[in-house]
């Protein structure tokens, strides 16, 4: 079941109920990291992609998303079986904006070769 804060009702501005849901250093990271290459990737491959997170820190922020429908958390049951996280189509139309942000970057922020 959707779980937003109890106090993302009393905020009127929209930006700053994105910002409220998903507007941290991890959160955002682990978006733009499952979105890269567009594929599933596994715990122990968002732990390396996101060094130096700790492991209590990304199953966190996973359990976080998977809570607001942006990731999608799938358990393949084979020998070890293993779990695989997955954007939405909520997650990959967030990951857009997280892409334009990356852009806006490049342009104003990040020095030009000569």
């Amino acid at each position: 079941m959707l779980e937003y804060p109890k106090e993302l009702n009393q905020i009127k501005c929209p930006v700053e109920q994105t910002v409220a849901l998903i507007g941290n250093k991890w959160s955002i990271l682990t978006i733009k990291e499952l979105f890269d290459g567009e594929s599933s990737k596994r715990f122990s491959e968002l732990m390396r992609k996101l060094k130096p997170i700790s492991s209590r820190t990304l199953s966190k922020k996973l359990t976080e998303l998977q809570k607001y429908e942006v990731v999608d958390k799938r358990i393949v049951s084979s020998s070890p079986p293993f779990t695989l996280y997955t954007l939405t189509e909520k997650g990959k139309d967030l990951a857009l904006v997280i892409r334009s942000m990356a852009d806006w970057s490049l342009k104003w922020h990040c020095k030009k070769e000569d």
